[in-house]
């Protein structure tokens, strides 16, 4: 939430010689880089490794060892030697790193998994694992993700996975992987500071209506949240 004030205080640590690398959820934070960074110069990626931030420097990884990945994708689409070095780096540090060549594509992909297991786990205080034992999690799922999907389908972006690959990664990330992880936007509302979910249900909700789509699972959700923030306030 912080990125645009962050990136102008840093700005005169900035040259053109170096790289952006952003892991962050959501979207809308390419555009606010690009300001500072070439699309040369831009590496951007999703994680799928949970982690509790305690402080600066001071983070806790949810899970075991080596069973999280992270997908990196280059601004441009090509890879360059340094992306190839930054994957090598992360291989070395059992972070799964995986190459691909569809921008949007990859970005989306985690932006769809947010829009169901952020929302709905921090919404009700959930635990992922928590969330995917409830009897309705798979109806939830579904309708979440064929909105999502039929936004992308309209804007012409291929996520990464097919329909049925993400409805099976959020089960098995949800009941295998992190089942006793608290998502980040969860963290967001226990300490009262705004979440990213207009970047993420409401970036898909946003992008419909170009296209003439109402996405309205999404934007329900979107102010569900806001909702949540709210009543984390005013109930403490």
């Amino acid at each position: 939430m912080g990125l645009k004030a962050m990136l102008k205080r840093s700005a005169q640590l900035f040259d053109d010689q170096q790289y952006a690398i952003t892991l962050m959820n959501g979207m809308g934070h390419i555009e606010k880089i690009n300001k500072y960074f070439k699309a040369e110069k831009v590496i951007a990626g999703t994680a799928m490794i949970g982690t509790v931030l305690n402080d600066a420097g001071d983070v806790d990884f949810i899970g075991k060892k080596g069973t999280g990945t992270i997908h990196l994708v280059n601004e441009t689409e090509k890879p360059d030697k340094f992306t190839k070095q930054v994957v090598s780096e992360f291989k070395k540090a059992q972070l799964g790193p995986k190459l691909t060549t569809n921008f949007l594509g990859t970005l989306l992909t985690k932006v769809i998994y947010n829009s169901v297991v952020n929302t709905l786990c921090s919404m009700y205080k959930l635990k992922e694992g928590e969330f995917i034992s409830a009897s309705v999690s798979t109806k939830l799922i579904n309708r979440l993700i064929n909105e999502a999907y039929h936004v992308c389908d309209l804007a012409g972006i291929e996520p990464l996975n097919s329909k049925e690959e993400e409805f099976n990664a959020i089960v098995h990330a949800t009941r295998d992987v992190t089942p006793l992880h608290y998502p980040s936007m969860y963290q967001d509302i226990s300490k009262q500071r705004p979440t990213e979910v207009d970047y993420i249900n409401g970036y898909l909700y946003d992008l419909g209506k170009k296209y003439h789509y109402n996405a309205q699972a999404h934007d329900f959700l979107r102010d569900l949240v806001h909702l949540a923030e709210h009543a984390e306030i005013v109930t403490q």
